[in-house]
This record gives structure tokens, C-alpha cells and sequence, in this order.
């Protein structure tokens, strides 16, 4: 077994990226252990090609303290809390589930090259998180025109 065995969730765009970047580092004591993608995507394929397992969530539980790190690329702000749920609810304290800015932070350790945008920019990102706000009803109902109108 590898001294850091990886989990990459979600192969779009980012995650694919990150996939790639992983593969060329030429390091012995890290692994990728498995991918979590349900769609056919260049990343899924990628990772296949490589021998690299493909799980659902709770494959990815399942493998228990084998996981050291799980990088979260799916975009999905509810997939990171679920799984730590389930790991929680697995008694695995070992795991840890990284955000995609510690995975941007890692990622600039190892290339030089840029990162793609998970929402294109900081400001989109914010926009799309004052509007979940506002349609659950958290901000003011002229926030939600406001951001809609941008």
C-alpha cells in the first residue's frame, strides 16, 4: 500500500485536470485508489485506462481507513457532508475530505500550470451562493432580484 492513497470525486473539467496532474507525478508513496463518477466522462475513462477503481459513495466508505484523503470535485456542496456523514457513521476518523481550495492549494505545489474554475470565478461563486440563500428564503427577497438581474 501507498504512504497516501487518494480518492478523487467528480471527473468533469477540474476533476479530470486534477486527475491528470496526480497521474504525472512520479512519487512512489502516493496512490489513487479509486474515483467516484457516475457519468461517462474523459476523467472516468482516464482513470479506467489507468487501473484505477470506479465506486459510488459507499464503495468509496466501504474502503474504509485504505482512503487518506478524498478530493471533492463534484460541485455538489451536499456530497462532502454526506460522506463525511457516512464516514462518521462507518467510525472511520481516518479519512479526510478535502474542498476543492485545498485541492487548488495542493495543485499549485505541483505544476505551474492553472487550474480550471469550478464556477469560472470567485464573484460567480459568490453570486450562485447569494442565490441559494435567497431561495431558501435566508435573504432579503430584493437580494434574490438583485442577483438574478446580474
Amino acid at each position: 500500500m501507498k504512504e497516501h492513497n487518494l480518492a478523487i470525486a467528480g471527473l468533469g473539467r477540474v476533476g479530470t485536470c486534477f486527475l491528470q496532474q496526480v497521474l504525472k507525478q512520479d512519487d512512489e508513496r502516493i496512490g489513487i485508489r479509486c474515483v467516484v463518477e457516475r457519468d461517462d466522462t474523459a476523467g472516468k475513462l482516464l482513470a479506467l485506462e489507468n487501473g484505477i477503481d470506479v465506486v459510488d459513495m459507499q464503495g468509496l466508505v466501504d474502503l474504509g481507513m485504505a482512503i487518506d484523503i478524498v478530493f471533492d470535485f463534484t460541485g455538489d456542496p451536499d456530497f462532502s457532508l454526506t460522506l463525511r456523514e457516512s464516514l462518521a457513521a462507518a467510525h472511520n476518523r481516518h479519512t479526510a475530505v478535502c474542498s476543492s481550495a485545498i485541492a487548488r492549494f495542493i495543485w499549485t505545489l505541483m505544476s505551474d500550470e492553472c487550474l480550471p474554475e469550478v464556477h469560472g470565478s470567485k464573484y460567480q461563486a459568490l453570486a450562485d451562493m447569494l442565490l441559494d440563500r435567497a431561495q431558501d428564503g435566508e435573504l432579503p427577497e430584493e437580494t434574490l432580484n438583485a442577483v438574478q438581474r446580474s
